[in-house]
């Protein structure tokens, strides 16, 4: 019974600090944002408009940030599905840095070139300030223990791993989109719709720790 109790406090406590997280990227991203008051153009647009075929430079550059979140994608999903060590059960904080790195360079490609700045350098700043807070919230060798005890099938572990990456599921789907068609509008409608999913996703564990 205690052991069980201990289990959801691991639980309520991993899925507060993942909310916390989303928190402070999700306004990362909104400051990094605003910055279109004062600088008109995203950092793609600002470094081809005038070269020549800046179009075709368009799509290009957009179709790697894409290739850039799915490759952030890759790592976050295959992280979870094979942790680096049996001492968490959590992504190698490593692989995990690198990951959120990447898709700040992703998403920070439709931001002007101070947006963009301050979204990857705050993501450093933020995942050295999580690692810290990470570091100090409990003992993983004891999370290891009870999640062996219940250690789910492969295909679940995948389908567990992409439901909680969903967010960036859709932001991935969204940049590649928006990197053939160019439409400014299109892309307002796509990254809406990832934000709220994102908003969606990372809520319900954060309401099921109060439930």
């Amino acid at each position: 019974m205690i052991h069980s109790q201990q289990v959801r406090d691991d639980g309520t406590t991993k899925h507060h600090g993942k909310s916390f997280e989303f928190v402070v990227r999700a306004a990362l991203f909104l400051v990094g944002l605003s910055t279109y008051l004062v600088s008109p153009d995203d950092v793609v647009w600002r470094f081809i408009r005038t070269t020549p075929h800046a179009r075709v430079w368009e799509h290009a550059l957009f179709g790697i940030a894409a290739a850039i979140l799915g490759f952030a994608l890759l790592l976050k999903v295959k992280a979870s599905v094979h942790p680096a060590n049996q001492d968490s059960h959590d992504p190698s904080r490593i692989t995990d840095t690198v990951a959120s790195l990447l898709q700040a360079i992703g998403i920070g490609s439709l931001l002007p070139l101070p947006g963009f700045l301050l979204l990857v350098l705050g993501d450093v700043a933020a995942s050295l300030l999580l690692y810290r807070r990470q570091s100090t919230a409990g003992d993983p060798r004891a999370e290891w223990d009870s999640r062996r005890a219940r250690r789910p099938s492969q295909a679940f572990r995948w389908r567990t791993a992409l439901a909680t990456q969903i967010g960036l599921c859709f932001a991935f789907l969204s940049m590649a989109i928006f990197s053939v068609v160019l439409i400014d509008r299109v892309a307002d409608a796509l990254f809406a719709m990832t934000a709220l999913v994102s908003i969606v996703a990372n809520s319900r564990p954060f309401l099921r720790g109060y439930s």
